[in-house]
């Protein structure tokens, strides 16, 4: 925050209304007001970074950084203070005494300084001069401005009017380098002009600039500018000068000795930014009336002929001419730099380079050739490339700040749709719209962005690049320079291009060039521009005071039903009264009080003379409001004011019908077609499936009309498969098609969910389940059906318990476990858990056990010769890759686990013919033949072939091979543990070799720790080539860390839990973790829906926990929520000001009462006082609970902030109590719960009260928003909170005061 250290908490400040209220309501008020600002340390600017800095003007909110209420009026004005205010005369000048503390001041600080002016100041989105702060009076708001000079200034006015009221703003207070403002707000309960405390934003000419074009001691330069004293400086809006100012600033910018900056660069791009481009002349109002605009809250007249005021109102119309670049921001302190610099670089499409140990300054402009290049100079030709077409554009959008607009977001595009470039630009890239929009921060005119627009556009479409190797004489070019480059391969002859990159090789002396295409006109000003648009800033639309307004006719409605059985309401509203040049009218319609407006414009005057809208519901009230628009020559379009009427609709005799209304809930049950052509066209049912199996089972479902291809990737082919394996069935089960649940379905039955892409539900006990384990899952079940279907050795069960086998072998497919498949072992139930793949082969394999000879399965290094459609080829040469045969070719079956398990059950399906036989047992089988195969059930179904002579593994053979080799090859992490002796060393390659198998090689990693010494020692070795060295900064293993040996700049773990031991303090360049608990801040939302009314009774009316922080970590706690209330007039009275009391307030969890030392009393005096203790207490004072000098509730007094002073080491207490209770020499308790017993409410502040006026009018209504803000000490268990709120005065009859919601969150800060 810079100048303005906040070490204090920040109060709310109360309102007085104490002349009309009731005793009780006006003592609590009271009590409220007595509590006040707690004291804040300011200083100087020790660190602005965080603060923005203003080049040109910008509008910049304000940060508040001190306040106090105050009865006593102090005089604004002081020199050297910019002061702006309504008030004039003695409302400005003079002082008073208000016994009521009515009067709030604060400090608010604006931005880095010197700065140039302050020009405009708003308060809530209002100009400080409009009508709301001139009610009954003009001293509702002012404010004086420092522009923060070097040195700083003090507003000396407060301490000096008063020493005991002010004493904490004192000459200490100077804002050095800081732009602040001190502001006064009369807090007027007769004439009141706000709603709670407001927000200020200031529009700010800002920082003073050197600048080297006026420097005698820079070459090229003339005047007294002088780098190192800023007090010769000027204020500047030159984008160079800011980018030069914000690279050489130490506070807040790069830091940069301005010798490390080529000066004559900055010269030169700064002249060209200054240069004066032609701009249209300012539009005026061409109607014949006069035009009423509203500027922030003032009511403005424009005479006819006359400038429109808020229309670019400081061009120069003698000259309609302006600077090419400007710049206009407010650069965020909190920024990276380097994004900062780019900010401002955008502004005038500059570039920042590093040549010659200096960086240098190049903008996108209009330059000359410095060197000719020629064939002479190309060393191996060039390469040529017509550019990225992604960069190519034929439209761009710039959004920007427009000043014209109060600084609103605006944007602007170039070329015009429909213009001959457009036109040219859409016919050059085949029709195809290549529009992008950019947003430049800095840049807040509009001709300056459309500038911006053209220049994108053009520059993108000349994109052609050469890059190449070129002799010495490209050592002088620099990026940004033009060349003029010949080169008859291409047919180049002199032209241009600009280089982009420069690569020296130091040992050729050769120079690597990547150059652009140049086009000078693309960096020309286009002084042929439309006037930018009179799109209007003010707050409410002109009225085109002449002629009158139209006139709404008999409102009449239409129920009009559909063909499709659907019914719509059409309002028909007929208007009159629309003058011939209207170019259109509006008619719009809302739900009565809703002020959602539908609008529907009727252009084709003055045929039509009404509007037809259709409306969205019957049964209510419809507000209608119509007025039509005139444009001028200029294309300003000048709205009438609106005529406004009602109209209730009717509810409808019978429900609106939908589409769906006659759909049928039982749906139909459809066919699947398992063949290799397409089926009939006729007969068949919308959603009828047919899998092609000529083309790999691809999914085809009939629309009504025609077969269109279900192309749902990974689901579309487990939809396949289980048509596959229906087809083959014996007819029981059912396929349905459709978008909702089937109605009447069988056990076993099929849906195919349409509207939730193609999801598989099964009927499972007269319901419908959703089969969980996708394609995998799915083919498990072909293969356990097709088992099922074999000749009954194996029976397979599809349910969510387990089964009652009925013989070895069986399966059960586990449907509440993702269909988990089991084996039935003789006594029990056994997993078979080795993946889809192996379970896949074991259920082929006791398939083809029991089968009857269908397929042939062939295990070999080459495609057999003879085979049948479905035969299975497995190739020894290739991992055992799997071929299926499909139409006379072998076919690999490409999807892995999925793809094996269905080929699996197209075998069991198919059932083998014998020429290989599976076994299924726990020990080694008697084999029948070479190729046989037996499933090792006793060693997690592990595969093995018989070889003709021996029983060898196939399973995941290049896996296990990797593994081997690296077993031999790769180096690995041991431990040797000694148990005797002192020694460490590591142990002999021999006994290395016994321990673990193998011998050590290079790279090999060892701790050796001996548990025979106390404590433990250990010793870490990394092997070399032939012999074990220390190195004790590389290990980290398990549970294990080797003293001295975390040194790493990077620590990455998945999770980093469970260490029990300290660990000191952790340095990285960079810890990157998956999941971080404990002693981090948790975050948590609060949200509540509350709709309640608020009476003068103290009601609670929401209450919530704050959850325990993470691993019971000791936490702070913070509260940051926004409640919204609104306030409405129910029966047109006048409008009323009543005053809202919100508290927040913490359940007590005990007294927690906790000595902090002994006291030495600073002052006291208006019922407030000052204290510290030694050394610091932040680590157990808040700014909230309660202190004591007893350590009782009985002696409990507010805090009303705390503050720590390193320099002296003292933490400081600022209190509320009457009377005093210390003296120095006492010791001080201090209580989170303010000393109460636990399970008491206890109110941490002393609430808040917000001023709420209720509008004027039947049924208006607006809506506050209530800032809530509070810290909490710490805690590691949760904590209960709720809210109490009442109206402290009577309310007026007819007047509502509803709190809707509350939203914000909690946290459990680190």
């Amino acid at each position: 925050m810079g100048l303005f250290t906040i070490i204090a908490a920040i109060i709310a400040v109360a309102t007085s209304a104490a002349s009309y209220m009731q005793a009780k309501k006006a003592e609590k008020l009271a009590a409220k007001q007595a509590e006040e600002m707690a004291a804040v340390q300011i200083s100087g600017h020790n660190n602005n970074r965080s603060l923005y800095t203003v080049y040109g003007k910008a509008l910049v909110g304000s940060t508040v950084v001190w306040k106090k209420l105050s009865g006593k009026r102090v005089q604004l004005p002081l020199t050297n203070f910019i002061v702006k205010s309504a008030a004039t005369g003695t409302d400005l000048t003079s002082q008073d005494t208000d016994t009521p503390k009515r009067y709030l001041y604060r400090a608010v600080t604006l931005c880095n300084g010197p700065v140039e002016d302050v020009t405009k100041v708003l308060v809530d989105g209002e100009s400080y001069l409009s009508a709301r702060f001139t009610q009954g009076h003009a001293r509702h708001f002012g404010t004086a401005i420092s522009k923060g000079p070097v040195t700083g200034l003090h507003y000396s006015r407060l301490v000096n009017y008063s020493s005991d009221d002010f004493a904490q703003w004192d000459s200490t207070k100077l804002g050095k380098g800081v732009a602040y403002a001190m502001e006064r707000l009369y807090l007027d309960k007769d004439n009141p002009a706000f709603q709670g405390e407001p927000s200020t934003q200031y529009v700010v000419k800002g920082r003073l600039l050197y600048d080297p074009r006026l420097d005698t001691t820079v070459t090229g330069g003339s005047g007294s500018h002088r780098s190192n004293n800023s007090a010769t400086w000027a204020y500047s809006d030159n984008p160079v000068l800011a980018l030069l100012d914000y690279t050489t600033n130490s506070e807040y910018g790069r830091g940069l000795a301005y010798t490390n900056i080529d000066l004559a660069s900055v010269i030169v791009c700064a002249n060209a930014c200054d240069v004066l481009v032609d701009i249209p002349d300012r539009l005026v109002n061409e109607g014949s009336t006069t035009v009423i605009i509203w500027i922030n809250g003032i009511a403005v007249p424009v005479l006819a002929d006359d400038y429109w005021d808020i229309y670019r109102e400081e061009q120069d119309t003698s000259t309609n001419k302006q600077k090419r670049y400007r710049i206009n921001t407010a650069i965020d302190g909190s920024k990276e730099l380097l994004d900062n610099i780019q900010q401002i670089l955008n502004v005038f499409k500059g570039n920042l380079v590093y040549v010659n140990g200096k960086y240098k300054v190049t903008m996108a402009d209009v330059a000359s050739p410095v060197l000719t290049i020629t064939d002479d100079d190309i060393i191996g030709g060039l390469t040529i490339s017509d550019g990225d077409r992604s960069q190519r554009m034929n439209r761009a959008t710039i959004k920007f700040t427009n000043e014209n607009k109060d600084y609103k977001t605006d944007q602007v595009s170039w070329p015009e749709i429909g213009t001959t470039e457009y036109n040219a630009y859409l016919a050059e890239d085949q029709n195809e719209k290549l529009h992008r929009t950019f947003t430049i921060d800095g840049c807040t005119d509009f001709y300056q962005a459309e500038d911006t627009a053209e220049f994108i556009v053009r520059d993108g479409r000349s994109g052609l690049t050469v890059g190449g190797t070129f002799g010495s004489r490209a050592l002088a070019l620099e990026p940004g320079d033009v060349v003029a480059l010949t080169y008859d391969s291409a047919s180049y002859s002199g032209k241009y291009f600009r280089v982009q990159t420069v690569a020296l090789n130091i040992q050729t002396m050769n120079v690597s060039l990547t150059l652009r295409e140049y086009d000078s006109s693309v960096y020309t000003w286009n002084a042929n521009k439309g006037n930018e648009p009179l799109g209007f800033s003010w707050h409410e639309e002109p009225v085109n005071l002449s002629p009158t307004s139209p006139s709404i006719g008999t409102v009449t409605t239409t129920v009009h039903n559909q063909a499709d059985n659907t019914a719509v309401i059409v309002m028909t509203v007929p208007f009159s009264g629309v003058p011939a040049e209207a170019h259109r009218v509006e008619v719009s319609t809302s739900v009565q009080n809703e002020n959602k407006y539908t609008t529907v414009n009727v252009s084709d005057l003055p045929t039509e003379t009404s509007a037809a809208i259709t409306l969205g519901r019957g049964g209510v009230t419809y507000d209608i409001r119509v007025r039509y628009i005139i444009v001028d020559a200029n294309g300003t379009h000048l709205p009438s004011a609106y005529v406004r009427t009602t109209h209730a609709v009717a509810a409808l005799a019978s429900p609106i019908g939908t589409k769906v209304d006659t759909m049928d809930e039982g749906a139909t049950k459809n066919t699947t077609h398992r063949q290799d052509d397409q089926p009939s066209n006729t007969g068949n049912t919308t959603g009828d499936l047919w899998i092609d199996t000529n083309d790999n089972n691809k999914l085809y479902v009939w629309s009504g009309s025609a077969w269109l291809s279900a192309q749902d990737g990974n689901i579309a082919t487990a939809i396949s498969n289980a048509a596959a394996s229906q087809a083959a069935a014996d007819g029981k089960i059912d396929s349905f098609y459709q978008d909702d649940a089937p109605s009447t379905a069988s056990e076993g039955d099929i849906w195919f969910d349409t509207n939730d892409g193609n999801k598989i539900y099964t009927r499972r006990s007269d319901a419908w389940v959703v089969t969980q384990d996708s394609a995998i899952a799915t083919a498990l079940q072909d293969a356990a059906d097709a088992d099922a279907k074999a000749d009954g050795k194996v029976t397979t069960f599809y349910q969510n318990d387990a089964p009652t086998a009925e013989g070895d072998g069986d399966l059960w497919v586990d449907t509440n476990d993702g269909n988990k498949l089991y084996r039935w072992s003789g006594s029990a139930w056994v997993s078979v858990q080795d993946t889809a793949i192996a379970t896949a082969i074991a259920d082929a394999a006791a398939s083809q056990a029991a089968a009857d000879g269908k397929i042939d399965s062939f295990y070999q290094d080459d495609a057999p010769s003879t085979a049948s459609e479905g035969d299975i080829w497995f190739d020894t040469n290739d991992g055992n890759k799997i071929y299926t045969r499909r139409s006379d070719a072998w076919v690999v079956t490409q999807d892995s686990a999925i793809a094996t398990a269905l080929q699996d059950a197209a075998d069991a399906d198919a059932k083998a013919d014998g020429k290989v036989t599976t076994f299924y047992q726990n020990d080694a089988p008697t084999a029948e033949g070479d190729g046989d195969l037996w499933v090792d059930t006793n060693d997690g179904n592990k595969l093995y072939r018989w070889s003709g002579s021996a029983w060898v593994s196939v399973q995941d053979t290049a896996i296990a091979t990797a593994q081997q080799e690296a077993e031999v090859k790769y180096a690995s992490f041991f431990r040797v543990t000694i148990t005797s002796g002192t020694s460490v060393a590591a142990p002999s390659d021999s006994a290395f070799t016994t321990q673990f198998g193998r011998a050590p090689i290079e790279h090999d990693q060892l701790v050796v720790t001996n548990t025979a010494t106390t404590p433990d020692t250990q010793a870490a070795y990394v092997r070399g080539s032939s012999a074990w060295s220390a190195a004790l900064n590389n290990f980290l293993s398990g549970d294990l860390i080797v003293d001295g040996s975390i040194g790493a700049d990077h620590l990455t773990v998945a999770s980093l839990s469970a260490i029990s031991a300290d660990m000191g303090t952790i340095t990285a360049g960079s810890l990157s973790v998956g999941l971080l608990t404990g002693d981090v801040t948790d975050v948590y939302p609060l949200a509540l829906y509350l709709d309640t009314v608020l009476t003068v009774t103290d009601t609670v009316i929401a209450s919530w926990s704050l959850p325990t922080p993470s691993l019971s970590v000791n936490k702070r706690q913070k509260l940051s929520f926004t409640a919204k209330i609104n306030l409405k007039n129910t029966n047109n009275s006048t409008p009323s000001t009543n005053y809202i009391s919100f508290d927040v307030q913490k359940k007590s969890k005990g007294v927690n009462s906790q000595n902090i030392g002994t006291v030495t009393l600073v002052s006291y005096s208006n019922y407030q006082g000052l204290l510290y203790l030694s050394g610091n207490k932040l680590n157990v004072v808040d700014g909230v609970g309660g202190i004591s000098d007893s350590g009782n509730a009985g002696s409990s007094n507010n805090v009303l902030g705390v503050y720590y002073d390193a320099g002296s080491n003292k933490t400081y207490i600022q209190y509320g109590a009457y009377p005093n209770p210390f003296a120095t020499g006492d010791t001080c308790y201090y209580s989170d719960s303010k000393f109460t017993a636990a399970g008491t409410w206890v109110t941490p502040y002393d609430g808040f009260t917000y001023a709420a006026k209720v509008p004027e009018g039947t049924n208006s209504r607006v809506t506050m928003n209530i800032p809530i803000e509070l810290f909490f000490g710490e805690t590691n268990t949760s904590t209960d909170f709720r809210i109490l709120a009442e109206m402290l005065a009577n309310i007026t009859s007819g007047h509502v005061f509803t709190v809707e919601t509350v939203r914000g969150t909690m946290e459990n800060i680190a």
